[in-house]
C-alpha cells in the first residue's frame, strides 16, 4: 500500500508548483472484502472481517501486510497526514492464484489524498456609503520565509506573491496555489479612481493544518476607503494693487461668494449617484479681514467661483473663476485648489472753487494758488482736545504723479484724481497772501465715478481786515504830543499807492 500525494516543490514567479511524492504517516486498515480460505478450505475471515489495522506507511510512502490468503481485501484509510484530507472510499485489491512456480503473488495499491487548499478574496467598500468599488488593487505578499519539501527556502519574507483588481460587485479572489502552514498578509497597492489608499489597514492570516475532513480554508477581508476630497481657497484682492490691501476706508472683509458646481457632480462610488447637479450653489464663503475665504471636504469636480455680495468700497466682480478640482492619485487625501477675485474700488475725484470775498457787494474774484491736502479721517490721530494732529498723520495721494497736494489755477479750480472710497479731511495747507485760511472740510467718496468729480464746492476767503492805531511822539522827549488833528496818509506798498482812508490823531 502507498500514500502518495502533492508536495511544494517551487516557485515559478506566478505560482507555487507541485509534484507528486510518496509521503509517510498516513495509517490505513485492511478487512476481508469476502470471506477468505485457506488451501485446505478452512474459513480464515468472514466478509467485513479486520485482516489488520493502523497500519502506517513508512519514510518510503509505503506499508507491506504480508502472509495473506488468496482472496479479496479492502483497504481503508484511517488517518491522514497535516495538510492533506482523508481518502475515505475503499480500495479493493484482490490476491488471486498465479500458477505453481509462484510462491508468493504480491499486489499493491496506492491510496492518493488531496491537498488543503486556502481561498482568499477581498471585498472593497466606500467608508462612508458601504456601495461596493470596482479597481482597486490588492496585493497578497509571503507573511514568512516560504520552504519545499526538501527544506530550501523558494520564497523570501515580503514576497508578493499575487495582485487583483475588484470588480464591479467589489469582489476579487486570488487563484494562486497557497501552501499550507504559511502566513501570508495582504494590502492595499492602489485605490479605486477618486479615493485614497488604505495603508493602514493591512490583513494578516495563517494558513495553518485543518481538520482531515476539510479540503479549504477561506479567508476574506473588507477594506474601506475614504474618498477624495477638494479643498478650494479664495483670495480676494484689490484689482489695483494686487494685494491683499484695501484702499481707503474700503475693506476686503465681508464679501460674499457662491461656489457653483460647472458641470454635474458625481459621487465617486458609481452608484450613488448625481450629489450637484450643474449650476447648483455647493456653498457659500464669505472672505475673512484677509480677504481670504475656504471650503472644503468637497466632492472631486469642476466648479466655479463668482461673487454674491462685494465687501464694503468695492464693486461686485462679476467674473466666474473656474476651479477644477481632479485626482492626483491615491496618495493625496485632499485636492488643493485656489482662485483670486480682484476687486475694483469704489472711486471718485472731488472738485472746488477758490474764491475771495472782499465785502464789497462786487463779484467775488477767483484765486489762485490755494493748495490743499487730503487725509483719510479714519487714519487720523486725535489730540487729547479732540482736534485732529495733522502733523503726525499721513497725507493721501489726490494730485497727478503721486502728488498729495492739489492747487488752484487762475480760475480757482482745484481737481483731485479719483480717490478710493473713504472719508477724508480736506485741509488748505497754502493760504493765498492776505487771505484767512478755510476751515477743514469733509469729503466722503461712496459712489463709483472715477471720470466725474463730485459737485463743485465754492470756498470764499475774506481778506484780513485790521485796526491800525498811530500814536505821536516829541522827537527830543519821547512824550506823547497831545496836539489834536494831526493828519497822516496810508501807503500800500503791495499795490503802490495810497489807500483811500486818512486817519486823524485826535486827543
Amino acid at each position: 500500500m502507498y500514500l502518495e500525494d502533492e508536495v511544494l516543490s517551487s516557485w515559478n514567479g506566478s505560482n507555487f508548483t507541485y509534484e507528486k511524492k510518496k509521503l509517510s504517516g498516513a495509517a490505513f486498515k485492511v478487512t476481508a472484502g469476502a470471506d477468505i480460505y485457506k488451501a485446505d478450505g478452512t474459513k480464515v475471515y468472514n466478509a467485513g472481517d479486520v485482516v489488520a489495522e493502523s497500519l502506517t506507511t513508512g519514510t518510503d510512502g509505503q506499508v507491506v501486510l504480508s502472509d495473506l490468503h488468496l482472496g479479496t481485501y479492502v483497504v481503508t484509510e484511517i488517518k491522514s497526514i497535516d495538510g492533506y484530507t482523508i481518502n475515505t472510499t475503499p480500495q479493493t485489491v484482490a490476491v488471486e492464484y498465479k500458477d505453481q512456480t509462484v510462491t508468493v503473488q504480491y499486489e499493491s495499491t496506492t491510496i492518493e489524498n488531496t491537498r488543503q487548499k486556502a481561498d482568499v478574496s477581498v471585498v472593497k467598500k466606500d467608508s462612508d456609503t458601504e456601495n461596493p468599488l470596482d479597481g482597486g488593487k490588492y496585493t497578497l505578499y509571503a507573511g514568512n520565509d516560504i520552504k519545499n519539501y526538501a527544506g530550501q527556502v523558494i520564497v523570501t519574507k515580503g514576497t508578493a506573491l499575487e495582485t487583483v483588481t475588484t470588480g464591479e460587485d467589489g469582489k476579487a479572489s486570488y487563484s494562486v496555489d497557497l501552501p499550507i502552514s504559511n502566513g501570508y498578509y495582504v494590502s492595499e497597492t492602489q485605490a479605486p479612481y477618486a479615493y485614497i489608499r488604505n495603508s493602514k489597514d493591512v490583513y494578516s492570516f495563517n494558513f495553518n493544518v485543518l481538520p482531515e475532513t476539510q479540503a479549504k480554508a477561506s479567508f476574506s477581508h473588507t477594506f474601506v476607503n475614504d474618498r477624495t476630497t477638494a479643498k478650494i481657497h479664495i483670495y480676494k484682492v484689490d484689482k489695483e494693487s494686487g494685494k491683499a490691501a484695501a484702499q481707503g476706508d474700503a475693506s476686503l472683509e465681508g464679501a460674499v461668494y457662491g461656489l457653483y458646481a460647472r458641470n454635474d457632480i458625481v459621487h465617486p462610488d458609481g452608484a450613488t449617484g448625481v450629489v450637484f447637479k450643474t449650476g447648483d450653489l455647493v456653498a457659500t464663503l464669505t472672505t475673512d479681514k484677509n480677504g481670504e475665504a475656504e471650503v472644503n471636504n468637497l466632492y472631486l469636480g469642476n466648479y466655479y467661483v463668482k461673487e454674491i455680495t462685494p465687501s464694503e468700497g468695492y464693486l461686485l466682480d462679476e467674473e466666474e473663476h473656474d476651479v477644477v478640482c481632479d485626482y492626483e492619485g491615491d496618495l493625496v487625501a485632499e485636492v488643493s485648489r485656489s482662485t483670486t477675485s480682484a476687486e475694483q474700488v469704489i472711486k471718485q475725484p472731488f472738485q472746488l472753487i477758490k474764491v475771495s470775498d472782499n465785502g464789497d457787494d462786487t463779484e467775488a474774484g477767483l484765486l489762485a494758488g490755494a493748495e490743499f491736502t487730503a487725509y483719510l479721517k479714519s487714519s487720523l490721530p486725535v489730540k487729547a482736545d479732540g482736534s485732529y494732529d495733522f502733523d503726525k498723520a499721513t497725507p493721501v495721494v489726490i494730485g497727478e504723479n503721486g502728488a498729495t497736494t492739489i492747487t488752484s489755477d487762475d480760475k480757482g479750480h482745484a481737481v483731485s484724481i479719483a480717490i478710493p472710497y473713504g472719508t477724508y479731511v480736506v485741509v488748505e495747507s497754502k493760504t493765498p497772501h492776505n487771505m484767512k485760511t478755510i476751515k477743514p472740510f469733509e469729503v466722503k467718496i461712496s459712489e463709483n465715478h472715477p471720470d466725474k468729480p463730485q459737485t463743485w464746492r465754492v470756498f470764499l476767503d475774506r481778506e484780513f481786515t485790521a485796526k491800525l492805531r498811530v500814536i505821536k511822539k516829541d522827537s527830543d522827549t519821547k512824550q506823547t504830543v497831545l496836539v489834536p488833528n494831526a493828519e497822516f496818509k496810508i501807503f500800500n506798498i503791495d499795490k503802490n499807492e495810497y489807500v483811500k482812508q486818512y486817519t486823524t490823531c485826535i486827543s
